[in-house]
């Protein structure tokens, strides 16, 4: 679930659906928030559903760096993705690294693969993974090369609202897919 203790309240920020929904209404401030979960080691895999595609940023963020009212991607200690301005876009450092995908609308699910071993981030956009990549034998992440603990991470502005799945069901249009041991909208790659 999205942290209640490690975030950044910005705006009217607020976590609600036993925090796995965040949203803001503010138009000036960024909410974010950190999971509970740290990913040193292995592989995992989630699911964001944008329900509002304007300003909902998901991504992951660098353990041990502090939060603040920015968006994640916006500085060098996290990487993000907007479906904002009619596409995926990939952002890192307040700049955008690549647009990453095809316009997103709402209620398209945004998916994420991250093997913690190697250091890579695979990013897919409903059934399919972006830019050729596949998490299942290592090939094509948009991010590589990260070192240390990782989470994952959510931030909102301006109506933006999202709902993420870490595999614990209570959604509608859920599968189990038991080896990968949760609930997901979609398969997760093998192994994840």
């Amino acid at each position: 679930t999205w942290s209640s203790t490690n975030w950044s309240p910005g705006g009217s920020f607020i976590l609600s659906d036993g925090n796995l929904r965040a949203s803001n209404a503010n138009g000036t401030t960024h909410g974010t928030s950190k999971s509970t979960q740290v990913t040193s080691s292995g592989k995992w895999y989630w699911e964001v559903t944008y329900v509002d595609i304007t300003t909902p940023y998901a991504g992951i963020w660098m353990q041990n760096t502090a939060l603040s009212s920015v968006y994640v991607g916006r500085n060098a200690s996290s990487y993000g993705i907007r479906t904002g301005a009619g596409t995926v876009a990939l952002w890192h450092n307040d700049a955008l690294v690549r647009t990453i995908g095809p316009t997103a609308i709402p209620n398209d699910t945004i998916r994420f693969a991250y093997d913690a071993d190697v250091g890579s981030l695979w990013i897919g956009r409903n059934e399919t993974w972006l830019e050729g990549g596949n998490p299942a034998i290592n090939a094509t992440p948009q991010v590589s090369g990260l070192v240390g603990a990782w989470q994952p991470a959510i931030s909102a502005l301006d109506g933006g609202k999202a709902d993420t799945n870490f595999g614990h069901g209570g959604q509608s249009g859920l599968t189990e897919y038991s080896s990968a041991g949760g609930w997901f909208k979609y398969a997760p790659p093998a192994g994840f």
